[in-house]
């Protein structure tokens, strides 16, 4: 192992063996796209040299998003680079590691994003004009230089930790015609009620998709003229019941199940899911991506069903108001919605996982069932379609009405936690920064002297 002042020695000769790239160009750096050049390093991080074309790529890729980076864009873009390459260069110093099968992952992930985005597998070989697996070999070594600074960045901020107390400091701290203004929300539960499907209409859904299957398979009809007729999906029924290209994941584990257990050119078996009874014909499977058909079809719900419902919906109120059964209780043991169910009737924001929901962005329905109740209030029984598209009754139940306000710590306790713990490590890492760029080779080019950075990374 080298000692770390040799260490140092080697990493530093290695940079100005890269620096000898260097042109001597003396214009500003806005105007470094106007030079004939084919390459050249512009600034060197201990052993990470910074590249003119990565730069130019990573512009024009900003410019085709429409992300705009400001009036000096090359200045801009620079320091993020910097950045990048301190945390990568202190990363491969400190030995850390990302396996291949991460990086594999990661590149996977990113490769269906794209693919998602272009529509296709093929759209997207003729768009960057190389097969996929080129494109995930050249992808490979810069992901796992990108893993590897998000490590470290992780590392860095890991030292972040907030009390209660630096939560009340940071609010206290906060100049109060600074303080956010937090929309007004709402916290509500709910009891749902399905009609119960009987099991001779379950059977006859199942035996007439088996017949209509088969006389697909046989080819005395065609999927896409039966889908019109009969499917439920309302995605792909004018569609001849197809769906191109879709990223595995998507779809409920039982549809894809199907998909990946039939041969391409295929027909699966009719089976149940969550909306109803199905059978795919499975066009192609190109890794984590398939193209498929499918016919929908849901057991008939008769408006007796649909009645026996309510009267289940109405024993279950008396037995809230008699105070024999607790509403979160009656969730737990009656709610046919398991995700409200398991948290007592208490519905979740799926996309903060919090229970409050921001006023404007409930459903019109749901908002005009929360008007008109009190905290504590239940609603009366109300029929409605559920996701699934089927008839159902529910009751809602409003836990607390917040109002719109100023952030306060009673109310928006979480809000200010997650405020003060982004204020803290912004000032670790800055922190962090600051010292790294103390110990590490840093050069960059002189045409960049006139750059307005957030760091001191010409003082040297």
């Amino acid at each position: 192992m080298l000692s770390e002042k040799r260490m140092w020695k080697f990493i530093r000769l290695k940079a100005i063996l890269a620096l000898l790239l260097m042109g001597s160009a003396t214009a500003g750096a806005q105007d470094l796209s106007a030079y004939d050049l084919i390459d050249k390093v512009v600034a060197v991080v201990g052993n990470e040299p910074i590249l003119l074309s990565e730069m130019e790529s990573q512009l024009a890729e900003m410019k085709q998003q429409g992300i705009h980076p400001g009036p000096n864009p090359y200045c801009a873009l620079l320091e993020e680079l910097l950045l990048q390459k301190l945390y990568l260069n202190q990363a491969i110093l400190d030995s850390l590691e990302v396996s291949d099968e991460q990086v594999q992952a990661e590149v996977d992930r990113r490769m269906n994003f794209y693919i998602e985005q272009l529509g296709s597998v093929a759209e997207f070989e003729k768009f960057y004009g190389k097969p996929i697996s080129e494109f995930k070999q050249e992808f490979f070594e810069p992901v796992r230089e990108q893993e590897l600074i998000k490590m470290m960045r992780s590392q860095v901020a890991s030292a972040v930790n907030v009390t209660p107390k630096d939560v009340r400091e940071f609010f206290n701290a906060l100049p109060k015609d600074s303080l956010p203004l937090i929309d007004a929300e709402v916290q509500y539960s709910q009891i749902v009620i399905y009609p119960e499907v009987k099991q001779k209409e379950k059977d006859r859904t199942r035996r007439f998709l088996d017949s209509l299957r088969q006389e697909i398979v046989s080819g005395n009809t065609n999927m896409a003229a039966q889908a019109l007729l009969h499917s439920q999906d309302p995605g792909s029924k004018f569609k001849g019941g197809c769906y191109d290209f879709v990223r595995r994941g998507n779809f409920v584990p039982e549809y894809e199940a199907a998909v990946y257990n039939t041969q391409e050119g295929g027909y699966s078996q009719v089976f149940e899911t969550k909306f109803g009874y199905h059978f795919v014909y499975v066009e192609e499977k190109r890794g984590e991506f398939f193209k498929s058909c499918h016919i929908l079809m849901r057991p008939a719900i008769k408006r007796e069903d649909v009645d026996r419902a309510r009267l289940k919906m109405d024993s279950v109120i008396t037995a809230i108001g008699n105070d024999s059964l607790s509403f979160e209780k009656a969730a737990i043991q009656f709610s046919g919605e398991k995700e409200s169910a398991n948290q007592g009737g208490k519905v979740i924001n799926p996309y903060t996982l919090s229970s409050k929901h921001r006023v404007n962005d409930l459903e019109p329905d749901v908002f005009f069932i929360l008007d008109e109740l009190d905290p504590g209030e239940i609603s009366r029984p109300s029929e409605y379609q559920t996701p699934e598209g089927t008839t159902a009754w529910r009751i809602i139940r409003l836990d607390n009405r917040i109002d719109a306000h100023k952030a306060n710590i009673k109310d928006d306790y979480m809000l200010l936690k997650n405020l003060a713990e982004q204020a803290e490590e912004q000032k670790v890492t800055s922190e962090w920064i600051h010292e790294a760029i103390g110990r590490t080779y840093i050069r960059i080019e002189d045409s960049f002297a006139g750059c307005d950075f957030g760091f001191q990374w010409l003082l040297q």
